[in-house]
């Protein structure tokens, strides 16, 4: 292999990297941005309390990943999750209110839980790993390898391809804590058809 050949394959693996990385740094960006509570409210017609909270326990008990805290009349609070995975849930407040007449349910999913430790995972991947991998590999490469004079030396720049072990984490990262955050806002509308129906 040649020098200029060599040049070329380290300066697009480092270009593949760095493009990856920022890539990663915006998802990080977007998973910091979150809410980390979020509340709604809806009207429910044609029901009272009674008949709603029923409805919800019921719901509740039929879901596989929904495990019932704490209940009152008016208020169930639910963690959200695989039970193998005890430490990362998502809390769900929900409760029932009568407001002139009309019965008034509203939820609060606090994501705090889930959203700890998958941003801290995700900042040491994405600001301190990854920069440092995406960097020292085509650095380390472009300083020992490429100026080497044997050319079998000069082969081992495809090792540039050793950047992916770097940058794949943060995706898988960002799209584990996105189920968790739909799991959240999927179970909430759910149990809003549910109730409303």
């Amino acid at each position: 292999m040649t020098e200029g050949l060599a040049k070329i394959i380290v300066v697009c693996g480092a270009a593949v990297g760095v493009l990856f990385w920022y890539y990663s740094y915006r998802l990080y960006a977007r998973m910091k941005s979150l809410p980390a509570m979020v509340s709604a409210s809806t009207p429910i017609s044609g029901k009272d309390v009674n008949a709603c909270m029923k409805d919800l326990v019921a719901f509740a008990a039929s879901q596989g990943q929904a495990h019932i805290i704490s209940k009152s009349q008016t208020t169930l609070e639910l963690k959200l999750g695989a039970s193998s995975f005890a430490f990362f849930f998502v809390k769900v407040l929900a409760r029932f209110d009568a407001k002139g007449g009309q019965t008034v349910f509203s939820t609060v999913e606090d994501y705090k839980n889930v959203d700890k430790p998958f941003n801290l995972a995700m900042a040491i991947f994405v600001l301190l790993l990854a920069p440092l991998f995406v960097v020292g590999i085509p650095v380390a490469l472009w300083l020992i390898v490429v100026p080497n004079t044997a050319p079998a030396v000069r082969w081992q720049v495809v090792q540039i391809v050793q950047i992916v072990n770097f940058i794949w984490e943060p995706f898988v990262i960002y799209f584990v804590h996105r189920r968790y955050r739909m799991l959240g806002q999927a179970f909430t509308d759910n149990v809003k058809a549910v109730i409303a129906a």
